[in-house]
């Protein structure tokens, strides 16, 4: 097949073919789409951009609205539960607050209709003016019996001293039995 040539000079030999004919293979496929690019108009904007700067937009960073709300859905712990009840009984008119809301201390959270209570109010007052004319009517008849006590201290005294007069006149003889 080979000359007799040396060992070491046949497999330069092989060597230097195979490298000259992969250096063609590769010159000639760089080349041809690259003719291929040069014939359609596609081909040739995308020539013309690999060898042009890329064109980028630039902007400077702003706070503002992304157009997109976004929903989470969790479960959350209070800070302080605190159990209300109301003091007084009555119809509810107005319900400031809702399940939920943040609440300060000394917030009005809802409004009771006044007139149950006022009517109760006018109810007691009533009954504390009956208690006091009461008062009046027994402090009336305490000052009448002390009166009568009077008079009658009186009385006894009077009757007392007729007694020790009639005594004595009778003891001395002026008086008759019967007196």
């Amino acid at each position: 097949m080979f000359p007799a040539v040396p060992r070491c000079r046949r497999t330069f030999g092989v060597f230097s073919h195979l490298l000259l004919a992969g250096s063609l293979m590769t010159l000639v496929g760089c080349n041809l789409p690259k003719a291929e690019a040069e014939s359609t108009p596609q081909a040739a904007g995308q020539q013309a951009a690999a060898n042009e700067p890329a064109t980028v937009n630039v902007a400077t960073a702003q706070a503002g609205d992304l157009g997109q709300t976004r929903e989470y859905t969790g479960t959350t712990q209070p800070f302080r539960l605190v159990s209300l009840r109301s003091q007084v009984e009555g119809q509810l008119l107005d319900l400031a607050v809702t399940v939920g809301d943040a609440v300060t201390q000394g917030q009005v959270l809802a409004q009771v209709d006044a007139s149950v209570l006022q009517a109760s109010v006018a109810e007691a007052e009533a009954e504390v003016a009956a208690r006091q004319a009461e008062v009046a009517q027994a402090q009336a008849e305490v000052s009448d019996i002390q009166t009568q006590v009077s008079t009658a201290k009186v009385e006894l005294q009077q009757a007392q001293s007729d007694l020790k007069r009639a005594v004595s006149l009778s003891r001395r003889g002026n008086s008759s039995a019967a007196e």
